[in-house]
């Protein structure tokens, strides 16, 4: 039967997440998509209202996580509403409407708050303007073999929607596969291997959607081999998964989930740095971070400076974010300021920050004893203090 067919293909489709071990910092783009496949493929052209708000929460909270994300599960449940009341054009111009205002209500508390502190259309320029730099930063190269393989995945999922399109039963799919097209376009955009289990949740689910009659088994089987194509590719078979080694993996992310230490970042050796901002630093103190290193503030349980929580060369160097960021700063009392590629990093990018950090009392530090090219900016007033015995940097809160 159809619900067995499913239900087998619910093991298969976590088995092939599992092996390709999405990075836990992207668990939001395992959980986002899936959940709102399983609520389109709950859906029916009986569904009350209240499943199109529900449709419509879950984008709002999508939005919230990430913004793209709201693009994604939008183009979903737009398709599926269109396809599933085809019959009937202005019900589903009814449900699209209501489904998109709910979205915005749901959403409104944290526009008002934005629009309060500091503009929608400001801050929204200023996200449009990170894309593009991020854009420029990842261009390069064109798609790899592997995009298009991956990419072929959801491309069969909507030639079966093509084929069959007089079933409603195939509005979820084509929905899925519209998301998932997008997703890939936008996530597998460079380094296809690296980011390949970016989308395999969703890549997964679809593959393992139920077929029954309905669905052009054909098309299906050619999109599993080529998911199995791709992951010999992107993954060699020494670093797929043991079965044996799952309850070890699961046990080792749980202890550090439950014991969280600053060792257990990209750089181990900024622990100690870490370790002294927390303890020498006063609560409501903010740090300014220079670099790629969001998790400094974040370990050191200190807010992050200026609105971001780290400087990354190659963005926000357009002159209003700069002037954005100095105006933050005016208004908040710094701490610290780590500079993680050495003294001149902010001098080099954002040479308005490195003003503002010379201009209002901060003492420059080396931290030879955990890198040389770590530069550490503290106010004027602590230079008398003991000095820490891991860092010899003055402490006092």
């Amino acid at each position: 039967s159809q619900r067995h067919s499913r239900t087998r293909a619910r093991p298969n489709a976590a088995a092939v997440t599992i092996a390709l071990y999405p990075r836990l910092y992207n668990t939001t783009k395992v959980v986002v998509p899936v959940i709102a496949m399983v609520l389109a493929w709950r859906y029916t052209p009986a569904s009350p209202i209240r499943h199109v708000a529900g449709m419509a929460f879950w984008t709002a909270i999508a939005f919230l996580l990430r913004h793209d994300y709201a693009v994604y599960v939008g183009l979903l449940n737009v398709v599926l509403l269109a396809l599933m009341h085809a019959q009937n054009p202005r019900e589903a111009a009814r449900r699209i409407t209501l489904y998109a205002v709910f979205a915005l209500l749901f959403s409104a508390p944290w526009l008002i708050y934005v629009q309060r502190n500091e503009g929608v259309g400001e801050y929204f320029d200023a996200a449009l303007r990170f894309v593009g730099d991020e854009g420029r930063r990842t261009a390069g190269g064109g798609p790899q073999p592997l995009f298009y393989a991956a990419v072929a995945i959801p491309v069969a999922g909507v030639v079966v929607c093509w084929r069959r399109r007089a079933s409603r039963m195939l509005a979820p799919l084509a929905g899925s596969a519209v998301m998932l097209l997008a997703m890939d376009a936008v996530f597998l955009r460079d380094l296809t291997a690296v980011r390949l289990p970016d989308v395999v949740a969703p890549t997964a689910k679809l593959t393992a959607a139920p077929r029954g009659g309905a669905y052009d088994a054909a098309s299906m089987v050619l999109a599993l081999v080529l998911l199995v194509v791709g992951i010999a590719v992107a993954r060699p078979a020494r670093a797929i998964v043991r079965a044996g080694a799952l309850p070890e993996r699961a046990a080792r992310v749980t202890a550090r989930l439950r014991h969280a230490a600053p060792e257990i970042q990209p750089v181990p050796a900024r622990a100690p740095l870490i370790a002294y901002l927390a303890r020498c630093t006063r609560s409501g103190d903010r740090i300014l971070v220079g670099g790629f290193a969001p998790e400094i503030p974040v370990l050191a349980h200190r807010p992050f400076a200026s609105g971001l929580p780290s400087w990354i060369p190659g963005y926000y160097e357009d002159p209003r974010d700069v002037a954005r960021a100095v105006a933050r700063l005016n208004r908040e009392r710094v701490g610290a300021v780590v500079m993680v590629d050495g003294p001149n990093m902010f001098a080099a990018s954002w040479p308005e920050l490195d003003r503002w950090v010379r201009g209002h009392g901060f003492d420059e530090y080396a931290v030879a004893p955990i890198d040389a090219r770590l530069r550490v900016w503290l106010p004027h007033d602590r230079s008398g203090f003991a000095l820490d015995p891991a860092t010899q940097l003055p402490c006092g809160a």
